[in-house]
Order: C-alpha cells, then structure tokens, then sequence
C-alpha cells in the first residue's frame, strides 16, 4: 500500500524551526510536565508535546485521517473535524469486539473518544455526527478513515501514555502553523490584558463596558448576542458589588480562536460560587472579542488539612 505522506522528509524539513519557533496553538499553558497533542492533518503527522521550561516535541507519529479533505461539518462527510477536543473514553481491542463485534477488529489494538461535537462544534458551527475516534489498525499502516484518525497498533500503544483522559488537549488543524516565541509572547500578553479589562469591567457598574467585550456572533446553548445582553444586565442589576478573581489561566489556540480557561471566584451581594470557566475568542477588526463561554461550577471542599481546599466538579451549567 502507497504512503499516504512523506513523513521522513517532514522531519527533515521541521528540524531547523525547532528552538526558534513554536506551534502558535500553545499560547499560555504553564504547568510543568504538561502534554498536549497536535494533530497535523495536511502532513499526517501526530506530535506530542510536553512543558518543562519551554515546550519541547518529544514525540512524532505518522497518522491519517478522514478520506474526504476539510473540516468536519456533518455526518457521513468522511470528514475529520479540526479544532480543540479531549480524549473522554478508551477500550482495548478486546473491549471493542466485545462491544461492536468482530467488525471492531479494524481499529487494532483500541480506541481512545473525541469530545466530538464540542461546545463550538455545537452552538456556533451546528455540526453533527458522533463517534470520531483515534485508533489503531488491523494493517500494517493506517488508511485514510471515516472521520478518525488512526496510526499504528505500536504507535498507538506508545501516545497512550500520554494521554490522561479529560485531561490531555488535542488539537487538529489543517496546517500547524510555527510562530516565533516573541510573536506568542506579544499575543500571550495582549489576550492577558484583554482578560484583566473584561474582568474589571464586570466588576463595575457600567455593564454597556462589560458587554462590549462581546461579539456580536456571541452564542450559547441558552442565549444569542441579544438575549445575553438582556440576560446579563437583569444578572448585573441584582448582582452588586461584584468581586471576581481569576487564576489558573491558560490560553489554546484551535481555528484562530483561542480558548482561555481559569478558575473564577465570584461573590456579590446575591451569589457566592467558584468555577471552571472557558471563554472562546477572536479577534475581530475592532479587537479580540468573546463567541461563547461556558461554566461548570465547582464545589469547595475541605481536604484533610483545614487549612487547604479541594475542588470537586459539579457539573457543567448550559449558558
């Protein structure tokens, strides 16, 4: 069977970009021995990366993906869906035909689950489909898939350990785009100042500041732009004296749009609650703006010393 990529030749070619420039997807994530995984569609190529003091790619697989070229839109288009998702499940080549039959025996030694659709694949993009998987072969290389992205049962079994499920990002894009360090630090700094202001500006009482930091394509499961207007300012209204604390910032980039996610404390004369939250932005002709966010709520607990807490999930709030 005929490669489907020159994978030898892209290693040569990607060599002297190492230690000048970095995927442009790894904006902000600073905690130490972090891996994220970026999936390379147009050179079939899956990278891991870990965070030490700089991002280093400590690994490089060969993969393929869906058979028809382009972002995924719906199901049946052979399509693999570009953006920012989690590894959420994963069975063994056993559990699989145990579960699907002997059919199952194409995915090879297993399977780990896309979050697919996520949030962005669902309320801005209306994407449907299910079932994107990466997974193993029952060849001795993978072929183009449905929708999947699969490698090698040897390689599969080698990027398991890598992976902590909810846990480990993984991005696909078209193209891995390489960025000078400076350039990621400019954007790093901008997007953090673009936080700080939003964040100030709920907590005053001019909520006409606090909305503009709004797109006007804005979009929940709950509210477009103009239903969260009205939204936020009955909120704002019988929310005073409003504190909001962030920390945990991290910033991933997917499709030009960047997720950024932390921990917000929030109190006010009426509410009291800590929670996961994640703003999707752009940056528009008038500057970077938010399309969507999403919050899930979590509960503080006291761990076994008093003077230190635990947070544990509660789940996710539809906005």
């Amino acid at each position: 069977m005929k490669r489907l990529c020159l994978f030898s030749v892209f290693i040569v070619l990607a060599l002297p970009l190492w230690g000048q420039t970095v995927p442009d997807n790894l904006v902000l994530y600073e905690t130490p021995g972090s891996t994220i995984i970026l999936v390379n569609k147009s050179k079939c190529s899956l990278n891991v990366f870990q965070k030490q003091n700089y991002w280093k790619k400590v690994r490089q697989y060969e993969c393929t993906t869906g058979k028809s070229k382009g972002d995924k839109q719906s199901e049946g288009d052979l399509k693999t869906p570009n953006g920012l998702y989690f590894l959420t499940n994963n069975w063994t080549d056993k559990e699989l035909i145990r579960r699907y039959g002997t059919s199952a025996k194409i995915y090879g030694a297993g399977a780990f689950e896309l979050n697919y659709p996520n949030h962005l694949d669902q309320v801005l993009y209306k994407k449907n489909g299910y079932g994107i998987w990466l997974h193993g072969t029952d060849k001795e290389l993978p072929s183009a898939t449905r929708g999947c992205i699969s490698t090698t049962n040897t390689d599969l079994q080698k990027i398991a350990q890598y992976i902590s499920l909810r846990k480990t990002p993984l991005i696909i894009e078209e193209e891995i785009t390489y960025t000078q360090k400076e350039e990621i630090q400019q954007i790093r700094l901008e997007l953090l100042d673009f936080i700080e202001r939003w964040r100030v500006s709920w907590e005053s009482e001019n909520t006409n500041h606090y909305l503009s930091f709004y797109s006007k394509i804005f979009r929940t499961h709950k509210f477009n732009y103009q239903k969260w207007k009205k939204f936020k300012r009955f909120i704002n209204e019988q929310n005073q004296d409003r504190k909001i604390a962030i920390n945990e910032i991290s910033i991933l980039k997917a499709k030009d749009i960047f997720h950024v996610e932390f921990i917000q404390d929030y109190t006010s004369t009426q509410t009291t609650d800590i929670g996961r939250k994640t703003l999707y932005i752009v940056k528009e002709d008038q500057g970077y703006r938010i399309i969507s966010e999403t919050w899930d709520q979590l509960k503080k607990e006291p761990s076994s010393s008093s003077s230190h807490y635990v947070y544990k999930q509660s789940g996710q709030k539809m906005l």
